[in-house]
């Protein structure tokens, strides 16, 4: 299989690190990118707009913007190309105009593209079905100070995994790239589902295991455990 790959936001942190990984699997033939800054990276061919992005590539990984995501989705409805989003903090707007691209090509949206986090996702959605009667459930985020939107969107996930209404714990310091706990107490026992990302590089490999399992499927809106 070869696949022509897009990259929206390639000159982003997320964007860099794709592309890294991305040069070194002969699965992708091609590199296009995609950035509203002025620089571009060497490392894959320019483009300058959404539709020449999509035009020209089977799947398109997005790490850009609400606003780039909201003008890429727009577009996407004219071609059948597969869409991986990683961006975070949509506006009800951009999250609506993703379910209806969905209807024309396939998408995989996730707030955390790690493999291990969409692995915890389901093993919180089946503690939660077995213990929520028994158990209270309490979510805890971490991330570095330089992140817009809390709770993050992964612990949201979380939140919609265990079906919990509770305030999630949001925490802000130094340079963490993401940690997430799940407790389930009571006054007998504690469980702790915990996941922390070491580097950026976890969620570049998901985005990029996502591109290859999506090109495959038929239109629809799926989850990355969709694909595990």
């Amino acid at each position: 299989m070869s696949i022509k790959l897009g990259i929206h936001g390639i000159t982003g942190r997320m964007g860099t690190k794709v592309v890294e990984l991305a040069r070194k699997d002969p699965t992708f033939s091609t590199l296009y990118g995609l950035s509203k800054s002025d620089s571009q990276s060497s490392d894959a061919i320019s483009v300058d707009s959404a539709e020449d992005l999509l035009k020209n590539t089977n799947v398109v990984i997005d790490f850009s913007s609400n606003e780039a995501l909201a003008t890429l989705l727009k577009k996407s409805i004219y071609h059948n190309t597969a869409l991986v989003i990683g961006t975070t903090g949509l506006s009800s707007e951009t999250q609506n105009l993703i379910h209806e691209a969905s209807l024309k090509t396939p998408i995989v949206y996730a707030a955390n593209f790690s493999l291990g986090v969409a692995a915890c996702l389901q093993a919180a959605e089946l503690l939660s079905q077995k213990l929520k009667k028994e158990f209270t459930i309490r979510i805890s985020e971490t991330h570095h100070i330089h992140k817009k939107d809390a709770p993050s969107g992964t612990a949201l996930a979380f939140a919609s995994a265990t079906g919990i209404q509770s305030p999630i714990q949001s925490i802000r310091e130094g340079e963490v790239i993401g940690k997430h706990q799940v407790f389930f107490s009571n006054p007998q026992e504690k469980i702790e589902l915990s996941h922390e990302a070491l580097t950026r590089e976890t969620f570049a490999i998901g985005a990029l295991f996502a591109a290859k399992a999506l090109v495959l499927k038929p239109p629809g809106l799926y989850s990355l455990k969709d694909l595990l």
